[in-house]
């Protein structure tokens, strides 16, 4: 599997699909599925960057990188294409390579990156596959809850296909058992004046 590292946070835009353009200096013949590093030195100087472009484009605020997501795999995401143009607000070329469906890791998998479009060695992808799939199960289970076809804990996010870890099971209408006491403080919410309803 090919992987490019990105510094951060521009790494954590790509993988969460609000950025699906990445600039680069060239363009590349590569097609495909690519592993998003993330490079495991901090840029304070990119961290600047992107919540002044954020700011500037009315682009919503970026998030906090956390320490696991520096030096590591966050996820994939499939190639499909370059540009030197793009309406994408996260565009400055002079190349752009072009991101769809990015799916992000449960957890990052540490490695070391390298320039350019790299291969990840065999040693790790046996780690990079287990994350694929399990990244791939939330994927359709999040597409089942969102079409109604699943229900979700209004607490934690479990769902039928996928419990608690330890285990859990339905106490009340959306709450699942390891939230149980969250249920009891959103109810007293819905009865005491001022507090709107809202868990």
């Amino acid at each position: 599997m090919k992987a490019l590292t990105i510094r951060q946070p521009w790494a954590n835009l790509v993988i969460s699909g609000r950025k699906p353009v990445e600039n680069r200096s060239r363009a590349t013949q590569f097609r495909g599925l690519v592993a998003i590093h993330s490079s495991k030195d901090l840029y304070p100087a990119e961290t600047v960057d992107a919540w002044k472009m954020a700011r500037e484009r009315g682009l919503g605020d970026v998030p906090p990188t956390q320490a696991e997501e520096y030096g590591s795999v966050l996820g994939v995401a499939t190639l499909v294409g370059t540009c030197e143009q793009s309406d994408s607000p996260w565009f400055t070329g002079p190349i752009g390579w072009v991101f769809t469906r990015p799916l992000r890791f449960e957890r990052p998998v540490a490695m070391k990156g390298a320039l350019g479009l790299w291969a990840i060695s065999a040693t790790f992808l046996p780690a990079i596959e287990e994350q694929l799939r399990l990244a791939v199960f939330e994927a359709g289970r999040q597409a089942e809850i969102s079409a109604g076809f699943e229900t979700a804990c209004r607490g934690c996010g479990c769902s039928e296909s996928r419990c608690c870890e330890g285990g859990c099971c339905w106490v009340a209408d959306a709450w699942c058992s390891a939230c149980q006491d969250k249920s009891e403080v959103a109810e007293m919410r819905t009865v005491i004046p001022g507090h709107g309803g809202k868990a």
